[in-house]
């Protein structure tokens, strides 16, 4: 019975370890498919700034000359014109036919004459017209005349402006141009040395990523390896070689309910009784990825996989960290000295100073130890 309880345990543990592993793996692959991102490059401006281009003025094009036209004839003025040019005729025409006797105009004739002066007015109105044509025409051309000699005089003055703003504009533009110049081929000098700082550091801390996971995963080739050699050599049945039977096993056999593994009251049939077969064989990667729907969240199994990953997450973040100040410090020194950094030299650094390290000389010696039982092990 303590072989066997002794022998789960070290199993147990085994399956543990490998479940922490796995998901340690997972966490720094994670981080190392993480993007380069790139750091803003700042140069200083010196106050640059894109001079801002003058507005054409609102009267920007030139007004049209006015033009004389006979079309400019006003119908209201040609027809009060003719009414009055019509009875100063019939006052003229009555005048001379009676003589200017106001006898002969109580006689009757008074409305002949006057209806022959309108007639008269206004023949030599129509005759006229092309004289009130003209000298209606020609007002209204001086009107526009003034309106335009105005607009010019808005326009030559907005655009004398204007000149004066665009031939500033053009001295201030040239300057910035050459300020800009200057800004650029500093901004890209720098932008190039920072870029391949960047990569040189983004490569370095993926050289470094990567060699923590080797590290892990053959520690973990070499776990499985131990696993398989302690199943075969306690005699698991293989349906039952996974973390999750082998944790329940664990726990009867701590709570003495059961002390060995076949029978009606031995651990296969109480695992069976405990677990549905599809749940017994699942694969440790997909037990790291749905731990929640696998096991049982009222098991002592769960307690502990959630403590695992708590210090899992712990080792990999001061992991990184300790990573991290490494690459600074080893940058820092040969920035200083201006030498070549020896990237072997400085993986095996980190391969030795990292928590993964310390965790795989502590596992290291803890399977050694389980080597050394494996090979005493009698399972009769």
């Amino acid at each position: 019975m303590s072989n066997l309880k002794e022998a789960i345990s070290y199993i147990y543990d085994i399956e543990k370890n490998n479940y922490f592993m796995t998901r340690a793996i997972f966490q720094l692959a994670a981080e190392s498919s993480k993007p380069r991102v790139e750091k803003e490059i700042k140069v200083d401006t010196k106050g640059l700034q894109e001079p801002k281009e003058p507005s054409m003025p609102v009267d920007h094009c030139m007004p049209s000359k006015p033009q004389f036209s006979r079309d400019d004839f006003s119908w209201k003025a040609w027809m009060i014109g003719s009414a009055v040019i019509a009875f100063i005729l019939t006052v003229i025409v009555a005048g001379i036919t009676t003589g200017m006797n106001t006898a002969k105009l109580e006689e009757g004739n008074n409305g002949l004459i006057v209806g022959f002066g309108y007639i008269i007015g206004f023949i030599v109105c129509l005759i006229f017209k092309p004289i009130f044509e003209l000298i209606s025409g020609h007002r209204y051309y001086k009107q526009e005349c003034k309106a335009y000699q105005m607009d010019m005089e808005a326009y030559t003055r907005g655009h004398a402006r204007y000149e004066q703003a665009r031939k500033e504009y053009d001295e201030e533009y040239k300057k910035y141009e050459v300020a800009y110049k200057e800004y650029k081929t500093e901004y890209d000098k720098r932008y190039i040395a920072a870029k391949k700082d960047d990569e040189e550091k983004y490569k370095a801390r993926q050289d470094a990523l990567n060699s923590m996971m080797m590290q892990l995963t053959n520690k973990l080739a070499q776990s499985v390896k131990l696993l398989v050699d302690m199943y075969e050599k306690v005699g698991i049945d293989p349906n039952y070689r996974n973390i999750v039977p082998i944790g329940y096993m664990h726990e009867f056999i701590k709570l003495g309910i059961s002390t060995k593994l076949e029978g009606a009251d031995g651990l296969y049939y109480l695992v069976r009784k405990e677990l549905q077969v599809d749940r017994m064989n699942q694969k440790l990667d997909d037990i790291v990825a749905k731990m929640d729907t696998i096991i049982d969240n009222q098991h002592t199994l769960y307690s502990e996989l959630v403590g695992l990953n708590l210090k899992c997450d712990n080792m990999i973040s001061s992991s990184i960290q300790q990573t991290n100040a490494i690459l600074a410090q080893n940058d820092a020194i040969y920035q200083q000295n201006k030498l070549i950094s020896n990237q072997n030299a400085l993986m095996e650094k980190i391969q030795s100073d990292t928590q993964i390290a310390a965790y795989n000389s502590e596992r290291m010696a803890r399977e050694q130890e389980y080597m050394n039982y494996l090979q005493r092990y009698d399972r009769w």
